[in-house]
């Protein structure tokens, strides 16, 4: 009965010793005591088996229990096996927090004695370590990268909103200069105009003076011709004074009528010397473009000096002649007595007319130059205007290119302002994860 118990498993059943008497009762309580020496560390052992299920690995067996033999070596077993899977699982449990903490360089205690599954389960956890190292490094590496390339462009950024902010006030500033010139050229085009006009009232007064001076040139001769006949009929003046006095009056009416041709080459010198004037006045504001505008106008206000002065000259010529023929009409009563002294007054008029002719064709040249100068001005002119337009057409598309050159620029700022803005959300994001990545320690790449 008690072997069919053992065999059952019912390990607290024992033979009942009242039953048996002498060497059989000694034997029942041998093997009582027996299994009373068997079944105390066997409950023992699944006792700290029993907590060993359910992961407390603090639990040894019972110091009171005495065992002898091999339950001795059972114990230290049992012991050993509880020590050194809670001793792993200090250690699991020590990396684990610090991995939660955020310490990826913590490594598993290599001095402590594990093997099998526990060994697999401390080289995994080095491995998450390193592998979380690693990935902080690259993490770390790459926001030092970002970083840096951030501030590199934000300051590219800066300097190109400080391009673009002064490409806008300069090309502000060129439309507002391009307006003002455009005015400028604008009063440029209507001076050209008015001297233009001018020059040409002037080309015409030069043909009336030509034309008036051939007429002069035509009656001074006459008078050359009248003047001799009168130098070789001196003989017969006394006989001829009616003809005589009609002779002088027909001179006082030539030099009536040269006196008028003066009084106009005049009045053309005094134009076209107000036109070199203001000649000169546009050249200096047209600048580089004028430079050879105003060689002709100080040749055209020479010029003007010239026929003012020979229209002087003219002018005194006259007079004395008139003076002189006053005289010889006044004496024409006394040319009996005086035939000498007529002579004499009718030759200095010969070489008065003979000045005269030669005044005259001065003048005609000077006028053929006039007209020649006023072609060349007018011609200059037509120049400058059609350069003056042209400068106009390329002011105005300077200004619209200006005012494109300001919108482009208004936009780029725009956008340089979305970049700056998106630049500082990465500032602030990486700061961010910097600051939250100082909060790990990690095995550096070294």
């Amino acid at each position: 009965m008690l072997s069919n118990a053992a065999v059952e498993g019912k390990l607290d059943f024992r033979a009942d010793t009242a039953h048996h008497q002498g060497d059989f009762r000694k034997i029942v309580e041998g093997v009582n005591d027996t299994l009373d020496s068997v079944i105390g560390p066997v409950k023992e052992a699944m006792r700290v088996a029993d907590r060993f299920a359910k992961a407390d690995f603090s639990a040894r067996v019972d110091e009171k229990l005495h065992v002898e033999g091999d339950f001795v070596l059972f114990k230290e077993s049992l012991n050993n096996m509880g020590f050194f899977v809670q001793s792993a699982i200090q250690e699991i449990q020590r990396i684990s927090n610090l991995y939660a903490a955020g310490n990826f360089a913590a490594e598993f205690d290599r001095s402590l004695k594990i093997e099998g599954d526990l060994a697999l389960l401390r080289d995994a956890l080095d491995k998450i370590g390193m592998n979380v190292s690693e990935v902080l490094n690259v993490i770390v590496n790459e926001m030092k990268n970002l970083t840096h390339q951030a501030e590199m462009a934000g300051t590219g950024v800066e300097d190109v909103s400080r391009g673009a902010e002064l490409i806008a006030k300069n090309a502000d500033q060129t439309k507002q200069n391009a307006e003002r010139s455009e005015d400028g050229i604008n009063q440029v085009l209507q001076t050209m105009e008015d001297l233009t006009r001018t020059i040409a009232e002037v080309s015409t007064n030069a043909e009336r003076v030509a034309g008036l001076s051939i007429e002069a040139n035509d009656l001074a001769k006459q008078g050359i011709e009248a003047a001799e006949k009168a130098e070789n009929g001196m003989q017969s003046i006394t006989k001829t004074s009616e003809e005589v006095e009609t002779i002088f009056a027909d001179i006082k009416g030539q030099m009536h009528e040269i006196g008028k041709i003066v009084d106009l080459i005049t009045d053309i010198a005094n134009q076209t010397n107000l036109l070199s004037l203001n000649a000169a006045i546009e050249a200096a504001r047209a600048g580089e473009a004028g430079k050879g505008f105003a060689v002709v106008a100080a040749e055209v206000k020479s010029l003007a000096q010239r026929s003012r002065q020979s229209a002087e000259h003219i002018a005194d010529m006259i007079g004395d002649l008139q003076k002189k023929s006053d005289a010889a009409s006044g004496a024409m009563a006394e040319a009996g007595s005086a035939v000498a002294e007529g002579n004499a007054a009718l030759s200095e008029t010969l070489g008065i007319f003979n000045t005269l002719t030669s005044s005259v064709g001065d003048i005609m040249g000077n006028m053929e130059m006039v007209a020649s100068a006023t072609e060349e001005q007018a011609a200059s002119f037509e120049e400058i205007t059609a350069s003056v337009n042209e400068m106009s057409l390329l002011v105005r598309d300077t200004a619209k290119d200006a005012i494109n050159s300001s919108a482009t620029s208004e936009e780029a700022l725009a956008v340089i302002d979305q970049i700056t803005t998106v630049i500082g959300q990465i500032n602030a994001v990486v700061g961010t994860i910097g600051t939250e990545m100082e909060k790990f320690s990690y095995r550096s790449d070294s």
